[in-house]
């Protein structure tokens, strides 16, 4: 339920709740005042004025009726009301008579509690208490939703966080060794099975380096290819190197080493991976023993058969070892790249696959076998081979390749992947072939998107009035401390237009708050039109009460007539209503930047100033701002801007 989500039964109090109690408590001359947040069985007062009570049971409570009904409720006296002149709160203490309640509602429009006001005498509240009640209702709304909005921001970290450890288990789980190394070549950071294949501690893995772990008959070669990628001259490389180990012993091992960018494309950090190889050269070492010593039996074929038939056996029983010993290294290395949770493949230069391991089963429903010996046009389909060929022609021009790309599988889902492409060589430099390595990128790609998208959201609406569009007040009072702190740094003016809806509570009275809430609505999109562009910030300051910063340099004249075509196309707006055509109409007060200005506040006191005599000379009408001593309106007021005394 939408009130369980926001997790805010049984909280503290919070001031934010308790000022606007006080303020609805003070404004309608009541001694009670509550926000009551209403349950299954209870309703729990989040904030309370004049009640020494924290909750009641929801079936004897006023502020149910509302919640269920979704719209305000007024008890003149509750002592002869039959839905509640039995009830407890009415016939004992606190012996309430007058009740006045609007509904509270989450962000995607639950009601989940009221503001209501009590009195413990009779009392006919009207429709214009009831609208004050609405906007401090409202204002308990705007907290309500940033609590939402916070929430929701916290649950999208939550997720980036889990995805993020989610590629931490995987390094960490990989079936080769993978190793994160800094662009001097010092290790950042290693994962368990490369401490397994080096024999170091996790710790010891850290004081190391490309130099130390690398044996010296390899390290000029190691060396140079390590700093050509450094310094950008290739995008990766495969080496087959010894390696030394903590006990000093050596191991053949096959590196696959990439360069890390970051997302601005800088070189970040190096990522390699490590693959032991040392079965495999054993084996082919002794495979050639082998065919060497055969070599020699056949030259003295027909005198020594006879005589060394015993011998004969031996050295074909040695070579039938050998030969099983590489089908066990190639099962071990097929067990590896099975393991890997990435595509590994090998291509001849005939673009035909030699090598393939199981992760193609699921993503082109193929098998290792059944996948080699195709060409990679059959393999990944006509519309993928097309994007994929030039990388592939380039790696067999020697040029590695990296690129991400997004992947529609044989039964339509899609994920987002990786691609490296590097050339294989012969030790005579010509390229045989190249390999593959293909990872999904999905999660990462699309905690990235949920992330930027939440960001751009909660910072679009914490600056933006949901009704008009506009800006909100505290985006409007951020804009013009800039716009004053560039007037006083390099003399940069500005100018403000302060406007309220002419007669906006009748329009309200007569024909309901949602058309209210329309003409706002349209007052809003007229101010965005009518901007002269980027540089005009407009805002709802609120109820009906709007402002323009215009930047720049404007004379008198310019000013005044900004404002009158705003005027004029406010004139021209008209809503058909089942009572009838609402018309409307604004008054506006401009003012100008002085150097004498303390800040912003002292344009908006002459401006506001102005607006007064607009509307007491008639309505309707721009009247401009003269540089007089600030006049400290009643709104001014209201709005705490009344500023220091300007410089004389």
């Amino acid at each position: 339920m939408a009130l369980s989500r926001l997790a805010i039964l049984d909280t503290p109090p919070e001031e934010v709740f308790d000022r606007i109690t006080r303020l609805a408590a003070r404004a309608l001359g009541v001694p009670i005042a509550l926000v009551s947040l209403v349950d299954q069985t209870r309703q729990w007062f989040k904030s309370c004025v004049g009640l020494q009570v924290a909750e009641t049971a929801r079936e004897i409570s006023f502020c149910g009726h509302v919640v269920f009904n979704r719209e305000g409720l007024i008890v003149a006296d509750a002592s002869i009301d039959q839905r509640f002149a039995d009830n407890p709160l009415v016939t004992g203490e606190p012996k309430i008579r007058a009740y006045m309640g609007v509904p509270i509602f989450t962000g995607d429009a639950q009601p989940i509690g009221t503001l209501c006001v009590m009195d413990t005498e009779p009392r006919p509240f009207d429709e214009q208490d009831l609208a004050v009640l609405q906007d401090f209702a409202a204002m308990v709304e705007d907290a309500i939703h940033a609590r939402e909005l916070a929430q929701s921001a916290k649950q999208t970290v939550q997720f980036a966080q889990t995805q993020e450890q989610l590629f931490r288990d995987s390094f960490e789980q990989a079936g080769v060794g993978m190793v994160h190394l800094s662009m001097n070549g010092l290790v950042l950071r290693a994962n368990q099975r490369t401490c397994e294949i080096l024999g170091y501690e996790r710790g010891a893995m850290h004081l190391l380096s490309v130099v130390d772990m690398t044996h010296p008959d390899d390290l000029t070669r190691a060396t140079q290819s390590f700093r050509d990628l450094v310094a950008g001259k290739v995008a990766s490389y495969r080496i087959q190197k010894r390696i030394l180990r903590s006990d000093g012993t050596q191991l053949w091992a096959e590196l696959t080493v990439t360069l890390r960018h970051t997302v601005s494309g800088s070189a970040d950090y190096v990522i390699a991976t490590v693959e032991d190889i040392s079965a495999q050269k054993h084996v082919a070492s002794d495979q050639s023993a082998a065919w060497k010593s055969i070599t020699a039996l056949l030259d003295q074929n027909t005198r020594l058969m006879r005589e060394h038939n015993a011998t004969s056996r031996g050295q074909v029983e040695d070579l039938i070892a050998a030969e099983s010993r590489q089908r066990d290294a190639e099962r071990r290395f097929r067990a590896i790249a099975d393991g890997v949770p990435a595509m590994i493949s090998y291509w001849n230069r005939g673009l035909r696959c030699e090598f393939a391991n199981a992760a193609y089963r699921e993503w082109f429903k193929v098998t290792p076998d059944d996948a080699v010996g195709m060409h990679m046009r059959d393999l990944m389909g006509p519309t993928l081979f097309a994007l994929n060929e030039p990388h592939a022609l380039a790696t067999l021009e020697g040029i590695p390749q990296h690129f991400e790309r997004r992947f529609v599988k044989p039964d339509g889902s899609y994920s987002f992947v990786e691609a490296r492409y590097a050339p294989d060589r012969d030790e005579a430099g010509n390229i045989k072939g190249f390999f593959t390595l293909v990872t999904d990128i999905t999660t990462l790609v699309s905690s990235r998107l949920a992330l930027e998208s939440s960001n751009a959201k909660l910072v679009r609406e914490s600056g933006t009035d949901f009704l008009t569009g506009l800006a909100n007040r505290r985006e409007f009072n951020d804009q013009c401390e800039v716009a004053a702190a560039a007037c006083a740094e390099n003399g940069t003016p500005y100018s403000l237009i302060v406007i309220d809806l002419d007669d906006f509570k009748l329009i309200n009275d007569r024909f309901g708050h949602d058309v209210g809430d329309k003409v706002l609505h349209a007052i809003g999109k007229v101010l965005r039109e009518g901007l002269r562009g980027r540089q005009d910030v407009a805002a709802r300051l609120g109820g009906e009460e709007l402002a323009v910063l215009c930047m720049g340099a404007l004379s008198e004249l310019d000013l005044r007539a900004t404002a009158e075509r705003i005027r004029s196309r406010i004139n021209a707006e008209s809503l058909n209503t089942v009572k009838g055509l609402v018309q409307f109409t604004a008054s506006f007060g401009v003012a100008q930047s002085m150097e004498r200005d303390a800040g912003w506040k002292n344009v908006f006191e002459r401006a506001d100033a102005a607006l007064y005599r607009a509307k007491e000379s008639g309505k309707d009408r721009v009247v401009y701002g003269r540089p007089v001593l600030p006049g400290n309106t009643g709104r001014c007021k209201t709005m705490k801007l009344v500023a220091r005394d300007s410089k004389s």
